[in-house]
């Protein structure tokens, strides 16, 4: 017989997202097919995201049954195919999974994110956690929410799951890829957490006691890990983080992952699990690395160390640009530049210059600087290091990768904003365009 007051339990929790845009990640097996019935069932339409990860026939169909649902249903479905190498799997298909939900959530204004995650996955991720031997933080489990990311049926449990279905003739397709025993979760679930289940309840309840006890630990933590925020972090733009130096005063391991994982999430939308190693090394990175040094966080995401700050980003953020300056359009980074445009409201202006209507229209570009880069002195009639008007004029190691350098057609550098100047004129009566570098 179904559980009612699981399934109630979570109505309520639905009731309180009502109003918010919904995307559903969505496999075509049971768990998120009964989830999206719960949601419409709640007056709740969201937008389905299925992962087609291409590993054999089984998801194809899958995307199929997913289609279906879309065309019966008359809901939205944004299918995605990718295509990964057998090594890792699991890791690897986890990481593009919320890679690609993170991604298309924060460019269509999507409140939650929600995944059929329950209880017996849970259990799962716990017993997995008492093997190794983690530390507490690790039994935080399956997080209810994490960001936009939200788990409304993690005290639901796969029998109830299961009934629902069938009384409510409900169609899905199981993925036979959870019956490979390669993978440690798949051979978990059908040898040792049956046996768990029926010889040691005992254990079971200690599980989720352990777990009970560890989000309590962790609502509190919160409230120090906010003071730190705070204290350490002094800049935060969409696509990075500038933090002080001196957050090496966290000298609890657990309190300055946690401190990291936050800036990560909230700004980079990256959840990154690394190893208890691999943040002592960023620990130590950040206190005995000289100024201009790089750590690697994971693939995409680095750290560069400057003076006094360091800055975590993307690494796509500050790939190397070239544009051509425009009359509209000229986006660099997460700056403008704006022609003729000099009291624009909405913007922030951090220099601008003018230079003759021809000298434009034969072409000016924009590019990052590179090492060995000089710009002309006319008062010494001579060559200037821009490296050293960098130092002089304190442009950090990170700005300095993303400052631009404007030049004419000719590939000089004609204006570095508030550093360099070229064409100074005097008589405006000729024919001036004025550049303006500006903050969005």
């Amino acid at each position: 017989m179904v559980n009612n007051i699981e399934l109630n339990h979570v109505k309520h929790k639905l009731n309180n997202i009502k109003e918010d845009r919904i995307l559903l990640a969505i496999s075509g097996g049971v768990d998120s097919v009964f989830l999206l019935d719960l949601l419409l069932s709640s007056n709740i339409k969201p937008i389905l995201f299925f992962i087609n990860y291409n590993p054999d026939d089984n998801s194809n169909s899958r995307e199929e049954i997913c289609k279906e649902i879309s065309r019966k249903k008359n809901i939205e479905l944004i299918s995605k195919t990718i295509y990964l190498n057998s090594k890792n799997f699991e890791s690897k298909a986890r990481k593009k999974r919320y890679d690609l939900l993170n991604c298309y959530a924060n460019d269509n204004n999507i409140d939650w994110i929600l995944t059929a995650h329950h209880k017996d996955d849970q259990l799962e991720t716990l017993y997995m956690k008492y093997e190794d031997n983690a530390d507490w933080i690790s039994f935080l489990g399956i997080r209810e929410t994490y960001n936009k990311i939200y788990r409304p049926l993690l005290n639901v449990t796969k029998k109830t799951i299961i009934e629902y279905a069938n009384v409510n003739k409900l169609n899905w397709f199981d993925d036979i890829s959870n019956k490979n025993l390669n993978f440690r979760r798949n051979k978990l679930r059908a040898k040792k957490i049956p046996i768990i289940k029926d010889e040691y309840p005992e254990l079971v309840e200690y599980l989720f006691n352990e777990n009970s006890k560890c989000i309590e630990r962790f609502n509190l933590l919160k409230v120090e890990i906010n003071k730190y925020l705070k204290l350490y972090v002094k800049n935060q733009k969409k696509e990075y983080s500038c933090i002080s130096n001196d957050v090496i005063m966290i000298t609890n391991q657990i309190k300055f992952k946690l401190f990291y994982q936050h800036i990560l999430a909230d700004r980079l939308h990256s959840q990154v699990n690394c190893t208890r190693k691999h943040w002592e090394n960023l620990y130590k990175f950040i206190k005995t690395s000289r100024c201009g040094s790089q750590f690697e966080i994971n693939e995409n995401i680095k750290l560069l160390k400057d003076r006094e700050f360091h800055y975590i980003y993307n690494d796509k953020f500050i790939m190397q640009n070239n544009i051509t300056i425009k009359y509209f359009d000229n986006d660099w980074y997460d700056t403008k530049f704006l022609i003729n445009d000099q009291n624009n409201k909405n913007f922030n202006y951090i220099d601008s210059f003018n230079l003759s209507k021809d000298i434009f229209e034969r072409g000016v570009t924009v590019r990052n600087w590179k090492n060995g880069d000089k710009f002309y002195n006319k008062e010494s009639n001579s060559y200037k290091s821009l490296k050293k008007a960098f130092i002089k004029n304190k442009i950090s190691v990170f700005e300095k990768k993303i400052y631009p350098i404007i030049l004419n057609s000719n590939d000089e550098i004609i204006f570095i904003p508030n550093i360099y100047n070229r064409y100074k004129y005097t008589d405006f009566s000729k024919n001036l365009i004025t550049l303006s570098w500006v903050a969005k």
